[in-house]
């Protein structure tokens, strides 16, 4: 699956929401850092869903903002992200290893 974050976002729908937020924070208000250092600003689909660009749907958040818009959603999806890829490589390392082969086959 491509991500959704792909080259169109980052060159102007990211640019066109942070210049249309005066590249500060719509919440606290903090700015955006010098010119040459990471930015310190992130912009967030506020509805959570990433295919949503709209406009309206766009806003310029710092981290700690951003966090705590999105954490109580992104949180538990993490978490169960985790585990299925905990069981998929454990499953993968599984399938190399012919002693489980031959124990799956004998009973």
């Amino acid at each position: 699956m491509p991500s959704p974050y792909d080259h169109h976002w980052r060159t102007v729908l990211r640019p066109e929401t942070l210049a249309r937020d005066c590249y500060e924070c719509v919440r606290c208000g903090v700015g955006d850092r010098p010119r040459g250092l990471r930015s310190a600003l992130e912009v967030a689909h506020l509805d959570g869903d990433v295919k949503n660009n709209a406009p309206e749907n766009r806003a310029t958040l710092c981290n700690t903002c951003h966090k705590r818009e999105d954490h109580a959603t992104w949180w538990p999806k993490y978490q169960a992200w985790l585990v299925a890829e905990r069981e998929r490589k454990i499953d993968a390392a599984d399938s190399k290893r012919p002693i489980l082969t031959l124990l799956k086959e004998a009973s």
